[in-house]
């Protein structure tokens, strides 16, 4: 859940298609691969009756009565090889402005970032330097004398969740809630994680949700490469992939490039937050806060 940046939180949702691929190059330290050409994204404007169905459903939808979870804003992007271009922003940036969002404004990308971690780990996997098949006992020794639930896991079993490792999150909102500036370390996480409930069965064929499994591999990627690991976003992926306007922050930086949308606490996730032990209130601005807590290095 950690927020690489570049535009909308939980002030509005971000709809956002690309119809392109293209793999990274991988940099290791001062070694650079040669960047591979990408693929060029459509730039053709797409048809106006198209753009006027789409523009259509999405003021539908804001005008509905959302007493529930109001969002004040959309910045939508669609990028089709056949059907074109679309960008739009509707709604506000603010609740206390009319002010619309900007089509560059910066916003956080939550667990999209995990996306990220599974491509640097898959990278590292490629390069030798891990094994999908071995467990965390081989790359952080410390850690699974620590946890030895934990050291039995593979990296494959993270990355798929299905480690059976318990929510750290979770078990953080409601000191988050208290403390939204608070930056917590990997091992703190993991340990609140683990007191919270025990470490389920590995290896089954459903996969759980949980953030504990990406701390992890974050803190893998960390140990094997000796870098810190939004430098390692940084020379592996968003510079190779040309991502000029997103940025892999370091875990004490809360802030956000202008302009940016601001993100509120809605009633059901207010609502959320008190069953896991944390209060805030409805409409809370949560643009600053350091979420969730916040998460260390891969999520």
């Amino acid at each position: 859940m950690r927020h690489a940046r570049t535009s909308l939180i939980l002030a509005g949702a971000v709809l956002a298609l690309a119809v392109a691929a293209g793999s990274s190059a991988a940099t290791t330290g001062t070694h650079t691969a040669p960047r591979q050409e990408l693929p060029a994204l459509p730039t053709k404007p797409m048809a106006s009756a198209n753009r006027a169905r789409i523009s259509a459903v999405v003021r539908e939808y804001l005008s509905q009565d959302l007493s529930k979870d109001e969002i004040p804003g959309l910045v939508i992007g669609i990028w089709s090889p056949t059907q074109g271009v679309y960008r739009a922003s509707f709604g506000r940036a603010d609740v206390k402005s009319a002010s619309r969002p900007k089509l560059d404004s910066s916003f956080g990308i939550g667990s999209v970032s995990k996306t990220f971690t599974a491509t640097v780990i898959l990278q590292l996997v490629d390069e030798g330097k891990l094994s999908l098949n071995r467990t965390v006992r081989a790359y952080l020794p410390g850690l699974a004398r620590a946890y030895p639930a934990i050291g039995t896991q593979t990296i494959a079993q993270l990355l798929g969740m299905r480690s059976g490792l318990p929510e750290c999150a979770d078990a953080a909102v409601k000191h988050v809630t208290n403390d939204p500036g608070r930056v917590w370390s990997a091992n703190q996480l993991i340990a609140l994680g683990l007191r919270t409930e025990p470490v389920k069965p590995a290896g089954g064929r459903k996969s759980a949700y949980s953030n504990t499994n990406y701390v992890v591999l974050g803190q893998i990627a960390q140990a094997v490469t000796r870098t810190r690991f939004d430098r390692l976003v940084q020379q592996r992926l968003l510079e190779p992939l040309g991502l000029r306007h997103t940025v892999y922050p370091a875990p004490t930086d809360t802030g956000l490039p202008a302009p940016f949308t601001h993100g509120y606490v809605g009633a059901s996730g207010a609502e959320e937050i008190g069953h896991l032990g944390g209060t805030v209130e409805p409409g809370t601005d949560v643009t600053r806060w350091n979420r969730p807590g916040a998460m260390p290095p891969g999520c």
